[in-house]
Order: structure tokens, then sequence, then C-alpha cells
């Protein structure tokens, strides 16, 4: 689901991929509305009767700028498209930018690429990918 031959990509996954708006409609389905992520009960029974009787259970969380960056930067760098430096900038502002950049002169230079504007992690970084993930993170502890 991460990479495809241009022109195949799964229309169903993208959102998730591309951080936007998703709907998520059955037990354990999850929504996104660009703040909130919600979810669904996940028990069929609960989620049923929850509905039936106007009151379905659904928990919330309020994504910080941090978790938008992160997760931004998770998905963002397991695709072919890799990460718009650009995006970032206009999403999050110069400091994230700058976290990024800081962030990826402590990796060995031959996990990752960044030209013309666009991050990506190389064929030796694939592996790694959660090592670097973590690694460009913005922690908030």
């Amino acid at each position: 689901s991460n990479f495809a031959i241009q022109g195949f990509e799964s229309k169903h996954n993208s959102n998730y991929w591309n951080g936007t708006h998703y709907l998520g409609l059955g037990p354990s389905a999850h929504s996104y509305d660009g703040d909130f992520r919600s979810w669904n009960v996940s028990s069929l029974t609960k989620y049923v009767d929850g509905i039936v009787h106007g009151k379905p259970i659904i928990e919330y969380e309020k994504l910080t700028i941090s978790d938008k960056f992160n997760e931004a930067i998770m998905l963002g760098i397991r695709t072919s498209k890799g990460v718009l430096i650009s995006e970032i900038s206009k999403k999050y502002g110069e400091a994230f930018v700058q976290h990024l950049l800081h962030q990826l002169v402590t990796l060995d230079s031959d996990l990752y690429e960044l030209s013309e504007g666009v991050l990506t992690v190389t064929e030796k970084g694939f592996p790694l990918l959660d090592h670097i993930t973590e690694i460009l993170f913005i922690s908030e502890d």
C-alpha cells in the first residue's frame, strides 16, 4: 500500500497517506477531520447497540501540531513521493523544517536523499524506516 506503479495507486488508502480528511463507517472504523482522529468501538454488538440507542460509542484524539508533523513524516517518507519540504514549511512552519534538516544530518547520508526539496529514503535506508522516522520526529516529552 506504500508504493505503486504510477496510475495504479490505491484510491482507498490515499487519504491516509496524504493526510487528507476521511470518514470511517462501521466497527473499528477511524475518521480524521484535520484536527481530530476518532474511532468507533470495535465490538459489533456494542457498535450496533450504540447506533440503535442514538449513542454511538466513539473515542477521539486531538492531534497537536507536533503529532501532525510526525504523522506527515512517518507517512510521507514511506511513499514513493517522499516528503515535500515546501509542504512541511507551508503546513507546520519554518521551525519544523529546521528541526527536520537538523535531525537529518545526524543520520548516515546514504540512508536518505534530499533532492529538489523532496526527502526520500534510499534502498539502504528502507529497512531502517522506523529508526529514521524516530530520529526525525519531534518529541513532546
